[in-house]
């Protein structure tokens, strides 16, 4: 190995990730004229040295590996020597050199026939007649060392060096297709290549899949996504598990990671990124390589967007490992970074003196280097920030953006504005804070409409907080107009343009000319601390702005009910925390102030201990339920009471949380429910309620089409266990996303999440149909084997599905709220199974429907509820039904009781059949019949009649 020879993949063998730093080949001939000094005092030692430092100083290219394998074998150290060599083939799987050793590493293994080959592979690509000569030099030198069938090596090398002795034109086509390749271009001369290759007599066997990665290299570097990607993906599928191809196959995975992240499908992104460091795991790694590093950072940002800080905060400490190893500057910043925004909010001080020391060493090395100090520029604004200068806090910030922007990073730009935003609202600045939050809204609606459904969804779910610090502004601006407009925008986009493309979001005079006098629109909103809402009251005459924070009641909540609910202590060894204190893991935390003292988590506990209290039939557990609903009438319901003064209906728009709260159920200071003052109804948003009361059916359609009764007897596919880690979750995620956009079955995916095709007959549903059918002769009745999935798809190819003015399903509901597409029905699944359909009806599949319905009533668990996506709202089977049609819907939030859904259905098709009483009002008045305790004391429990929750119409 004393000469280097041109080679087909010297052309190419630099190629870059996006972001790589240049090579230095001046630097890198240095260290290649130590080896060959060293070589030419056949020094092994020395050579093995040379390597070693030649490696470290560049990790990402093959020669300190292939040479370093090659010193190896004169060290006697076979095994070494053979993982170096994989080392440096899967670097360059075409260089000469990398396959001339690995011909050599074969002969000393005693693999004559792949020493054989690797001869062949070796001369086919070399672009210098001695090549043959100086190989069978460097297999003359090994038998000085280790043992070889020499002559037998050397007569094959002289058999086949003339075959490829003029194989200058192969290596010149080669060169000019590499050359189009970088540039993004086609190269008409591939096919011929590698028809040429497949014609000699040994073809290197993984040469079509390398120069089908070159092709989509080149392709993805040139910046057209949509030709590179299929190009990759099928470079990925075709390579398999050929060990020389793994690090290529590695650069593929971390390309299509960048493209999912840009797209917004930040599970892909993180399952690719996993996928490539798996394929750099199939190489024995000697030393880690920068490519490795690029596809940790890419793991560690899909990580920060599916908001998972405690396996971002491992894979950032891991990144740091791996980036001190190498001494790489780039990747520490961007690991300490990393660690720094997950301790940015941090109220604990010993948080906050670990965050100044890694910013510190952030700051460190980034110093004098303008990009590195750019990496760590939304951190430093931060601490501007804390250090009580926000004029320059500010002003890095709109710097930053500006940069962003100019170098087409709109994502980073649009966080940056939207920073510099809320820094500015902290400030009291609330004109130019809505100036800055519209310039952040302005670069997510530029591009917003190029994405999928599902994309736009997750994009405006990552970036709805520029919308939430609008709300914010206009309401310490007391804004009534520009607060509406912004809340509007904020909640169910996706929805709107759906039922109308060209809808547009009302403007507030609008929505009060919609009101009838009675009426009472209230828009629910967040505030940036936990417990703090932002209550938008508006009726026909006039509109007022509460802003609600009762720390001190908040505080009381958590000490007299989560604490115990969430088995947390309220003593230390007999001494009671205060109100500014708790006892964590066994020491006693104390906080400086009562906002510090109520976390997010507590706000998100007191969701959740209601909704189970409203879903628990204990009987000792009622005062306590009690107490905390009423609780929420304090928070929610008593500030805004003056403006509801002559008011009969209440229609509600919440958001995050508070949308899955039945209103209905809070109860007063004179003990009343909600429901016994008001009548109450929900919406998405006022403009999508403006829509769907646009649309006006037939009055000739039938009556209803009940579904119930249905059997659960089919198998589902074997897939072994059920999936539970995060990468395999998400590539089930995937795999469910692409097959429904196909119009694919999903058992598969659904029985890998553990949803069998067997589940518990409810006897109550077949009951409750008939009882329709009893109460309506006329009524469309599916049960049993006719309300297989085929079936009701059958009648909505049909049009006859749109014929009904209700639509009632009674089934197994779920909604897998981390999958939002998996919010669905459970249809009948017989034995057989049911053709090509997977037995649930799920939520896309609806939207895809016709219906012309009044009314859709969904009599199963959970059928209100799904994925919470901010910015949107809860997207499942409400949306679904709206966007198939139906003008109201009739869903629940918890698992519901047989006989007592049974019951509250009667009634309700009572009032609107036979009273003709309109479904929202029918439904306040079942619900108030039940408190009034006149169908018995177990029908007055919320917990019968308060999940069922109307919206529409």
């Amino acid at each position: 190995m004393k000469k280097i020879i041109l080679s087909i993949s010297i052309l190419l063998f630099l190629f870059m990730l996006v972001g790589r730093t240049a090579f230095a080949q001046a630097d890198l001939n240095t260290y290649l004229n130590k080896y060959s000094k060293a070589f030419e005092q056949k020094n092994p030692t020395a050579m093995a040295a040379a390597c070693e430092e030649m490696i470290q100083a560049f990790p990402d290219t093959h020669w300190g590996y292939v040479l370093m394998s090659y010193s190896q074998l004169m060290l006697k150290d076979k095994e070494k020597a053979m993982n170096y060599w994989l080392n440096g083939v899967n670097l360059a799987p075409l260089d000469y050199h990398a396959l001339a050793v690995g011909a050599c590493n074969f002969a000393v293994h005693g693999k004559l026939d792949d020493a054989k080959s690797y001869m062949h592979f070796a001369y086919q690509v070399n672009g210098n007649p001695d090549a043959p000569k100086l190989l069978e030099e460097d297999l003359a030198l090994l038998n000085k060392y280790l043992t070889l069938p020499l002559s037998e090596l050397v007569s094959e090398s002289r058999r086949i060096a003339p075959i490829y002795s003029n194989n200058g034109f192969f290596f010149q086509d080669m060169g000019e297709c590499f050359n189009l390749w970088t540039q993004g271009k086609p190269c008409n001369r591939k096919h011929g290549l590698i028809q040429r290759m497949k014609a000699w007599p040994v073809p290197i066997p993984y040469f079509e899949n390398s120069v089908q990665f070159f092709e989509a290299q080149g392709v993805l570097e040139a910046g057209d996504y949509k030709n590179g990607i299929p190009l990759m993906t099928s470079f990925i599928n075709s390579a398999s598990q050929d060990i020389h191809l793994q690090h290529f196959k590695a650069s593929g995975y971390y390309y299509m990671s960048v493209y999912d992240l840009s797209e917004f499908n930040y599970g892909e992104s993180l399952v690719n990124a996993e996928l490539g460091l798996r394929a750099h795991d199939q190489i024995p790694i000697v030393f880690p390589n920068t490519y490795s590093l690029y596809l940790q950072d890419r793991k560690i940002m899909a990580l920060n967007l599916l908001e998972r800080p405690r396996e971002k905060s491992k894979e950032a400490m891991e990144l740091l490992t791996v980036a001190e190893l190498m001494n790489n500057r780039e990747f520490q910043v961007k690991s300490y970074n990393y660690l720094v925004s997950d301790l940015l909010m941090t109220t604990n001080q010993d948080d906050y003196r670990l965050m100044n020391q890694l910013f510190q060493k952030a700051n460190s090395l980034a110093k004098g280097d303008p990009n590195l100090e750019d990496i760590i520029g939304g951190n430093y604004a931060s601490f501007l920030y804390r250090e009580k200068k926000p004029k320059e806090a500010k002003q890095l910030l709109l710097a930053l953006a500006e940069k962003r922007l100019r170098a087409g990073q709109i994502s980073d730009a649009q966080l940056l504005y939207n920073n510099a935003g809320f820094l500015a609202n902290y400030e009291s600045q609330y004109l130019e804070s809505v100036d800055l939050f519209k310039r952040s809204i302005a670069i997510t609606e530029s591009y917003r409409g190029k994405l999928s459904p599902t994309q736009q969804l997750t994009m405006m779910d990552a970036q709805s907080s520029a919308y939430g610090g609008l709300i914010l502004s206009y309401e310490r601006l007391k804004d009534s107009e520009g607060l509406f407009q912004a809340q509007e925008q904020n909640r169910s986009r996706f929805l709107r343009e759906r039922l109308n493309p060209a809808a547009k979001p009302l403007k507030l005079q609008e929505a009060q000319a919609l009101l009838r006098p009675e009426e009472a629109l209230i828009y629910y909103s967040t505030g940036n601390r936990p417990g703090d809402v932002i209550i938008h009251v508006i009726t026909k005459e006039r509109s007022s702005i509460h802003q609600h924070y009762p720390i001190d009641e908040w505080l009381t909540l958590k000490k007299q009910f989560l604490n115990r609910f969430f088995g947390r202590p309220d003593a230390l060894n007999g001494v009671k925390a205060g109100p500014l204190e708790d006892v964590v893991n066994g020491s006693l935390v104390q906080y400086a102030s009562k906002e510090q003292a109520f976390t997010s988590q507590h706000f998100e506990e007191a969701f959740e201990v209601t909704r189970e209290l409203l879903k628990s039939y204990e009987q000792e557990l009622i005062p306590v339920r009690n107490e905390i609903l009423s609780f929420w009438h304090q928070f929610l319901i008593a500030p805004i009471l003056p403006q509801l003064q002559g008011k009969i209906s209440l229609i509600i728009s919440a958001e995050e949380h508070l949308s899955l709260l039945p209103f209905e159920s809070f109860i007063s200071r004179d003990g009343h429910y909600l429901i016994e003052e008001f009548e109450v109804a929900y919406t998405p948003s006022m403009t999508v309620l403006n829509e769907v009361r646009k649309r006006n059916y037939s009055t000739n359609r039938k009556p209803v089409i009940a579904m119930g009764g249905a059997t659960y007897q089919g198998r589902s596919p074997q897939v072994g266990s059920v999936e539970r880690g995060l990468l395999g979750f998400l590539q089930v995620q995937a795999d469910v996303q692409k097959k429904l956009s196909q119009g694919s079955n999903i058992s598969i995916e659904l029985a890998k999440l553990g949803f069998g095709l067997q589940a518990d007959y409810l006897a109550g549903t077949l009951r409750e149909v008939q009882m329709i059918q009893q109460m309506i002769p006329e009524a469309t009745i599916l049960i049993d084997r006719d309300m297989r999935e085929s079936v009701v798809k059958s009648l909505d190819k049909s049009g006859e599905l749109a014929n009904y003015r209700f639509i009632h399903i009674a089934t197994h509901g779920f909604a897998y709220e981390a999958i939002p597409e998996l919010a669905g029905l459970m249809m009948t699944s017989p034995p057989e199974g049911d053709a090509i359909e997977d037995t649930f009806l799920i939520a896309p599949e609806i939207a895809n429907m016709n219906l012309k319905a009044d009314l859709a009533i969904l009599s199963a668990c959970d059928t209100g509820t799904g994925k919470y996506y901010r910015g949107e709202g809860i997207n499942g089977l409400n949306s679904a039904l709206m966007i198939a049609g139906a003008n109201g819907t009739l869903l629940s939030l918890w698992p519901v009781s047989d006989q007592g859904t049974m019951v509250l259905m009667a009634l309700l098709y009572e009032l609107v059949f036979l009273q003709d009483i309109p479904a929202d009002k029918a439904l306040n008045a079942v619900k108030r019949h039940m408190i009034s305790g006149a169908m018995g004391e177990f029908y007055q429990d919320p917990v019968i009649w308060a999940p069922f929750i109307y919206s529409g119409k």
